[in-house]
């Protein structure tokens, strides 16, 4: 358990010196001192939870609600510190991921029930 314990570290400090978690810290701190501009962004975010819990659990969200997340992603992706915060809070998600299937592809862990 002790190499396990330390590749995780060693996989930790190398997604802190990637480019894609310097560039979500970044960004994350920048906007961070803009007190409306997170309120707005988890207001957002709150909404499109709730929408895409609604999906899981085969309810079907009201075009109502899915106007609003519509309108509430325009007008965030009008600010360019909240547009390039997603981005790279995307780009750090989809780095996360490509690392836990790679992981998960190699020890051949079972996971296509995710595939249906």
């Amino acid at each position: 358990m002790a190499n396990v314990n330390e590749a995780v570290r060693m996989l930790i400090d190398a997604i802190y010196e990637s480019n894609q978690y310097k560039a979500y810290k970044d960004i994350k701190e920048k906007l961070e001192q803009d007190d409306e501009a997170m309120k707005r962004l988890n207001e957002f975010r709150s909404q499109r939870f709730k929408f895409e819990s609604q999906n899981l659990n085969h309810s079907t969200p009201s075009q109502e609600n899915y106007k609003m997340i519509q309108d509430m992603y325009s007008s965030l992706m009008m600010d360019s510190d909240i547009s390039s915060f997603i981005q790279a809070e995307i780009n750090l998600s989809e780095m996360i991921l490509e690392i836990y299937k790679s992981i998960s592809e190699s020890i051949d862990f079972n996971l296509d029930f995710l595939n249906s």
